[in-house]
């Protein structure tokens, strides 16, 4: 009996190598997860900078061209103002900039200055500003957003009280009023806030009577405004439209972003820390102590005359809610090691705080510069 081979069909062996196909897959898959990156030529090198060290500058021969060279990455000098060199730190998730109790658009007075402060920075504002002087018949015949400069036109209006001479100019009915007999010009001026990303708006006012307008009449913008009344109501009008309008659709202006200025800067040191605000002394003062109400720090006493703020701060507390503050008990024991006096001097065109315990001694380092950066925070 002959033996019987049988011989392989050519559509099983396709069929064959159809099913081994996903399985060599699905391993060679399984190789690459297995080795990483590394399997495909690519290395983690994220930690590679700690070891990185300073290379000298190329060496050329003096035969050759010499270029310039710039360090287009230059480190600067680090100054271990806290004393904190060789000690090693974990770092934490920065804290967000807390916006509690700092109102978004608010009119602030100091005498008889008025200025508007916005919770949001110039590249935001300035857009904002320029859309509200088109939609309220404001024209302008100057903007300067590097600056933070914007210039209108002399505008006729209504004569009466400075709501009446304001409206007539935003509701554009001034330009067909048979009694209108003046003409005013304003000047807006944007400056970065103290607080940072904020914006401070500031308005002066120029009148004339209709008869006396000159169309070559000087642009020379002098303090204070020939009519406040007028220029607290332009300003007025100003911060309601852009209270109702900050949180809409963000336009973002490159050439405000320009404008930037850290008048409040806190100033680290292993002794001394201070915070320094490029203002005069009455502005500062104020800023100071509506920085303390914003956040809820507590104000024994001060003394201006001394230049003193009584505070007690303690930098280890978290206020309770108000129900959990009445069901045990009222706030905290006070420890009088936690109170603190605030001083503030006038250095040039700057003043700067100090942190000081009751007496004449400095306050700890380090809860002073957490106090500076609160007070900061909260600045408006």
């Amino acid at each position: 009996m002959s033996a019987l081979h049988a011989q392989p069909s050519p559509h099983s062996s396709r069929g064959h190598c159809r099913s081994l196909l996903p399985r060599l897959l699905t391993g060679a898959l399984l190789m690459a997860s297995l080795g990483g990156c590394s399997y495909l030529g690519i290395t983690n090198k994220k930690d590679e900078y700690l070891q990185a060290r300073s290379e000298p500058e190329s060496s050329i021969p003096g035969h050759l061209d010499q270029p310039t060279f710039i360090a287009l990455m230059e480190i600067p000098e680090v100054r271990d103002s806290r004393g904190i060199a060789g000690q090693t730190f974990e770092l934490e998730l920065p804290e967000p900039l807390s916006s509690a109790g700092v109102d978004q658009v608010v009119i602030k007075k100091l005498g008889d200055d008025h200025w508007l402060f916005v919770d949001a920075p110039p590249a935001i504002v300035w857009p904002k500003i320029m859309a509200w002087c088109e939609a309220s018949n404001v024209p302008v015949i100057s903007a300067n957003p590097r600056r933070g400069l914007i210039e209108t036109a002399w505008i006729i209006s209504a004569e009466g009280d400075a709501e009446q001479v304001v409206d007539s100019i935003v509701s554009g009915t001034s330009w067909a009023d048979p009694g209108a007999s003046v003409r005013n010009r304003f000047l807006i001026r944007l400056e970065p806030g103290i607080r940072p990303q904020s914006t401070e708006l500031h308005v002066r006012q120029q009148e004339v009577p209709l008869a006396e307008y000159q169309p070559s009449r000087s642009a020379v913008w002098h303090v204070p405004s020939d009519n406040v009344r007028v220029e607290h109501q332009f300003l007025n009008s100003l911060a309601f439209q852009l209270g109702a309008t900050i949180n809409e659709t963000v336009v973002f202006s490159r050439m405000a972003a320009e404008l930037r200025a850290d008048r409040a800067q806190v100033v680290p040191d292993r002794e001394k820390p201070v915070l320094k605000y490029q203002l005069d002394f009455d502005r500062a003062w104020a800023t100071v102590n509506g920085a303390l109400q914003n956040a809820r720090i507590p104000i024994e006493d001060l003394d201006r005359s001394s230049r003193v703020f009584y505070v007690y701060y303690d930098d280890t507390f978290i206020e309770a809610p108000g129900f959990l503050r009445r069901l045990f008990g009222g706030g905290p024991k006070i420890d009088e090691s936690k109170k603190y006096r605030l001083h503030l001097a006038t250095s040039g065109e700057e003043v700067h705080v100090s942190v000081h315990g009751r007496d004449t001694e400095l306050a700890d380092p380090l809860i002073a510069e957490k106090l500076l950066k609160i007070i900061k925070q909260f600045s408006s």
